[in-house]
């Protein structure tokens, strides 16, 4: 996140715990601060990675320009089928 410029996006692959452990909290609260979230994708429901057992989210932040206070408005998708269409 750090290496990201004003205006930059950065797209996340995360487990879905990511989003309530407490271990993150740091992490949310940089980017709660910092960054617009842009999108968040629900992959639960289906499998990423061959052989792993967690669930998946996707989540693409911007990084705020100094000066602007107009927040971009976040998107949300929950993915059921094949995750390819779907992005």
């Amino acid at each position: 996140l750090e290496a990201v410029e004003a205006g930059g996006f950065v797209c996340l692959v995360l487990p879905q715990v990511f989003l309530m452990a407490r271990n993150a909290a740091a992490l949310r609260s940089q980017i709660s601060e910092e960054f617009d979230v842009r999108c968040l994708v629900d992959l639960t429901a289906i499998r990423v990675f061959e052989g792993v057992g967690t669930y998946n989210i996707l989540l693409i932040v911007q990084r705020r320009i100094e000066g602007m206070f107009d927040h971009a408005p976040a998107q949300i998708a929950r993915v059921q089928g094949f995750v390819g269409q779907a992005l």
